[in-house]
């Protein structure tokens, strides 16, 4: 028999066997010989649903199957849990995915990681919340997760990325499928400088029943989980609920009691979420945040040596990320004034870009 666990895993996931079911298998077959024999049927009888049991039975050949799993990690990067690089903080929650499908950067898994949920149809006070939030905070080592949907996950992707943070997001598709498409841009640079995963297999489209498994991934693989916004019942509840049975902080943004978006959210503070007003709230409410180092304190930049000019954007710059469009507001002075002073900080180490038009300090 030459069939591993990665490989019976990865085969068990294209038969389109949840998480539950992959567990319940691996649990009751230790010996994979066994698993493959004759015998074996009326064990997975009792297991298993009939429609379960009768793909698996079907499907039992060897060779077929490591043909089938050749194909799959020829064509996508994977990793079951029994790979080295699975976190270990998904290996602990209930019905834990037993792999993962990804494109982009699978060591972010291990960092510090903060989920970051909300309405589909967030509000302007939702999306100013968002990126306050995130951009105080971005002067830690902290990446953010989120969903990849539009509205709050798509405001907390871009808001990471504008703050030069690295960020996770979890599907509810294939990894092959773009869903939505018009977060297309978005997937493109998510892949190319972050990560995407997903535990469904290649081909699986955005059925409703996918999203609430896919939060427990999104508050799975985080040290905290924030609620930008969230009606009285709405999948980013299922994901503050998930993050609560998980032993994760959850931190949520008061707002308007008139506000259909806000009752979750205050809800949940009533409930006893942490109220997250400004990014300290967060640093501070996750033990294991507080003993980050703030970026801006290992820094030690020669002041004096600066220019009026330089010092005044420098100044700007250390109170968080911003764009060129802000600094001019901020300073009066024109957009042409401003490119050669930041490129003069860039070249004396002061500052660097982080995306296009937008710069931190370092």
């Amino acid at each position: 028999m030459e069939i591993k666990l990665d490989d019976l895993i990865i085969w068990l996931n294209n038969l389109y066997l949840d998480a539950y079911q992959i567990d319940i298998v691996l649990n009751n077959f230790e010996d994979i010989e066994f698993f493959f024999s004759k015998e074996a049927e009326t064990v997975i009888k009792k297991l298993l649903p009939k429609n379960v049991t009768t793909k698996i039975i079907e499907n039992r050949d060897v060779s077929k199957i490591k043909d089938l799993v050749s194909q799959v990690k020829d064509k996508y990067n994977i990793i079951t849990c029994e790979s080295e690089e699975f976190p270990s903080l998904l290996k602990l929650i209930e019905g834990s995915p037993k792999l993962l499908y990804y494109k982009g950067d699978i060591s972010l898994l291990n960092n510090e990681l903060l989920a970051v949920v909300g309405a589909r149809k967030i509000t302007t006070y939702g999306k100013w919340a968002c990126e306050k939030l995130i951009r105080e905070i971005s002067n830690y080592p902290i990446s953010i997760a989120s969903g990849l949907a539009i509205g709050t996950d798509t405001v907390a992707h871009k808001a990471a990325i504008d703050n030069g943070l690295k960020t996770v997001g979890v599907l509810g598709t294939g990894i092959d499928l773009i869903y939505p498409q018009r977060n297309r841009a978005l997937f493109e640079e998510m892949e190319a400088n972050h990560l995407i995963i997903t535990e469904f297999r290649p081909g699986t489209p955005g059925y409703k029943t996918n999203f609430p498994m896919r939060n427990r991934i999104i508050s799975g693989i985080s040290k905290a989980a924030l609620i930008i916004e969230a009606k009285r019942r709405s999948g980013s509840l299922i994901t503050a609920r998930n993050a609560f049975e998980q032993g994760r902080e959850v931190f949520a943004v008061p707002g308007n009691i008139n506000s259909i978006l806000s009752e979750g959210t205050n809800d949940l503070i009533k409930d006893s979420a942490n109220p997250a007003t400004e990014g300290r709230d967060i640093i501070e409410g996750v033990e294991s945040f507080r003993k980050l180092k703030d970026k801006s304190d290992s820094v030690s930049i020669d002041i004096d040596g600066l220019s009026d000019d330089e010092r005044k954007i420098y100044e700007i710059l250390k109170e968080g990320p911003s764009s060129i469009d802000i600094i001019s507001f901020r300073t009066g002075m024109a957009v042409t004034e401003i490119n050669p002073i930041l490129t003069i900080l860039e070249i004396k180490g002061c500052i660097k870009e982080i995306a296009a038009s937008n710069f931190s300090i370092i």
